[in-house]
């Protein structure tokens, strides 16, 4: 028990101090500059900008929502409402802003099991989304990188070769095992399965997760995260321009978006950080300022993406929350895919 709480106590002041030096990174860039220059719109303009940006944004996560109600599905082998996987998804995902990463996945779990889809399918299909969306990136960015779409700064000194490409599949094949293994200890410790009970647990999901109907699934997943990849990049670039009269690079337009997809990611493996606020946005102006762009700009185009965000996932909280009302005073109103 007390190695359970200072071993908490270790991480959320390692989150912290990670924090603090993002925002101290962010700062310290904006000092000195005419930051009056990128703000060319009046307060109520901006605002209504930021309304309809968010508005925009939130339709990226009720794709997720849907690649999550999928992905449920499959495991379910049965038909859900998307209304059902939007209240536990939507819902949970506003808890990303209290201190700690896990907690939308905890709180996924409450709303799952709660809704009748029991803890372990929730927990299966939450741990399948994180690998997915992590592979399915790493994927992207490879063919952008593959097909000269994308290209490295020029001050980096790399280059992307079969053995790197090698790596890095070789890195989530490791993953994948890896949380497979989790599942497995966490059958061993919670359901208190006997060893052999367990291998066939294993067995089953192995035939489960390798056959055409779940490279079926896949391919849909992977092709909804690449339209999501791209437009939510297209949307950056136009936000900025509206907003901010800040003009990006149409040629960069992949590199950017790699850029901003690393930095998400990084943020969300960040233990305890709350929502990734401050490390996102440092990761996202650090790699996209080695693309030659003044750090300033950038630095301003990153917090309003962060305003735009917060504001999308309130929003999405509360159309979930005021359809969810609706369908309870009008059992005939519903979403079924």
């Amino acid at each position: 028990m007390m190695k359970s709480k200072l071993t908490r106590i270790i991480i959320n002041t390692f989150s912290y101090l990670i924090v603090l030096i993002s925002f101290y990174y962010i700062i310290y860039t904006l000092k000195g500059y005419d930051l009056s220059v990128y703000f060319v719109n009046g307060a109520l303009l901006t605002i209504l900008y930021i309304i309809i940006f968010g508005l925009i944004k939130s339709i990226f996560l009720f794709v997720n929502s849907y690649i999550f109600k999928i992905i449920l599905e499959y495991n379910n082998s049965e038909n859900l409402s998307l209304l059902t996987v939007l209240n536990i998804y939507v819902k949970s995902n506003i808890t990303k802003y209290i201190p700690s990463n896990i907690m939308p996945y905890v709180s996924r779990i409450y709303l799952g099991d709660k809704a009748g889809l029991g803890k372990i399918n929730i927990t299966i299909s939450g741990l399948l989304e994180i690998l997915l969306g992590l592979s399915n990136t790493a994927i992207i960015i490879l063919l952008f990188l593959l097909t000269g779409l994308a290209q490295f700064p020029k001050d980096v000194n790399f280059q992307l070769n079969y053995s790197t490409i090698s790596l890095i599949f070789l890195f989530f094949i490791i993953g994948a095992f890896l949380m497979f293994l989790a599942y497995l200890v966490y059958l061993y410790r919670n359901r208190r399965l006997s060893k052999t009970e367990i291998f066939k647990d294993f067995n089953r999901l192995l035939n489960k997760y390798f056959n055409f109907q779940f490279f079926s699934l896949y391919l849909r997943i992977f092709i909804l995260s690449f339209i999501s990849f791209i437009l939510s990049s297209v949307v950056f670039y136009i936000m900025v321009l509206v907003i901010l009269n800040f003009k990006l690079n149409p040629s960069d337009f992949f590199n950017i978006a790699i850029c901003l997809a690393i930095a998400g990611y990084t943020a969300i493996l960040t233990p305890g950080v709350p929502g990734g606020i401050g490390v996102k946005e440092s990761i996202s102006v650090l790699l996209i300022s080695l693309y030659g762009y003044e750090k300033a700009p950038i630095v301003l185009a990153v917090i309003l993406s962060r305003i735009v965000w917060v504001f999308s996932d309130i929003l999405s909280y509360f159309l979930v929350f005021i359809f969810g009302k609706l369908k309870r005073t009008n059992p005939n109103i519903d979403l079924k895919e």
